[in-house]
């Protein structure tokens, strides 16, 4: 019997944490795929399991981390959508703690080429009462043709409304979906934040490797020889560049040549806010009351993830915590 046959030995038995050891021991080996390994199984079995029992906090954050794992997996997305929807729950058994509010609330996008202040904003939104706030909120939204993967993410912003009064995701990756939004949603806010220029280009070189053999390019079509491949390739545009640095220069310029043109056409949904005017409580309170909270209050600022991108991978909030 070979290791992944032991794998699955242990799960038909019903050792779940020895299948899961098993599984994530094949996978960092590069022995097997997570696809091979009945890992997602047995985090499904998992999350079924915690919500049947009443703990829905912990469900949640399984099925998050199916969708991080396993971003096409329709039936862990469709019961993401069945834990934040009660009303169409699946599992009548379990209690409904939710809130219903008919108060029709609003949806609203944070946007910025990244390295710009995302992390920061994120926290902004979360400070505010009656908000539910995430940041790059799993799955990862691929830069063309994801509509479909738009309409999931704007069902599971709708479903926390019945909570919150403002649903926040603050993502790079909303910006080519704007107006595809904007049609379905016609109240939507999108708040774009702008850092200045080299700074962005210089942060992203940091995170990105430099620019030399083993760098990540997100923005340019390779072989992985030279720059080396990413699970996040497909979040980014694809531009005509030689280097890391021009394509990230590249990058952020037609990012906010596309944000211009989409404030223009789109003024009551589309504000470019500069980076620097987080640094203020009037800057903030500005930008919250754009997006229709007219009592806010910015009771603090916030400088998030610097030179670093550790912030942005906690920053979510548990709805059911």
């Amino acid at each position: 019997m070979n290791n992944l046959e032991k794998v699955w030995d242990d799960f038909k038995n019903g050792q779940l944490d020895a299948a899961v050891q098993g599984s994530i021991k094949l996978i960092n080996e590069k022995s097997a795929s997570k696809e091979e390994t009945p890992l997602l199984n047995i985090l499904m079995i998992k999350s079924m399991s915690e919500l049947c029992n009443g703990n829905s906090a912990v469900s949640f954050e399984v099925l998050y981390e199916i969708l991080e794992l396993y971003p096409e997996c329709e039936l862990a997305k469709s019961h993401f959508l069945s834990l934040l929807s009660a009303d169409h729950s699946p599992f009548s058994s379990v209690k409904n703690t939710w809130v219903k509010d008919q108060h029709k609330g609003r949806l609203i996008f944070g946007l910025g080429t990244g390295r710009s202040g995302s992390s920061t904003l994120t926290k902004i939104f979360m400070s505010q009462p009656g908000t539910y706030a995430s940041h790059e909120h799993r799955p990862v939204l691929r830069w063309e043709n994801g509509e479909d993967m738009v309409d999931w993410h704007v069902s599971r912003m709708s479903a926390l409304l019945k909570k919150y009064d403002q649903v926040v995701d603050v993502s790079h990756w909303w910006l080519p979906y704007v107006e595809y939004i904007v049609k379905k949603n016609p109240d939507a806010r999108f708040v774009i934040i702008k850092r200045d220029r080299m700074e962005t280009v210089n942060s992203f070189l940091k995170v990105k490797g430099g620019g030399g053999k083993g760098s990540i390019n997100h923005w340019v079509i390779h072989d992985g020889s030279y720059f080396k491949k990413n699970i996040w390739d497909d979040c980014y545009p694809k531009l005509e560049a030689n280097d890391l640095e021009e394509s990230i220069t590249s990058y952020y310029d037609y990012y906010y040549e596309r944000s211009e043109t989409l404030e223009i056409k789109y003024p009551q949904n589309v504000k470019i806010i500069n980076l620097d005017q987080l640094n203020s409580k009037k800057g903030i309170k500005k930008m919250l009351v754009f997006c229709g909270q007219v009592k806010a209050a910015a009771k603090e600022t916030f400088r998030e993830n610097v030179g670093g991108v550790q912030d942005g991978m906690v920053l979510k909030m548990n709805p059911f915590r």
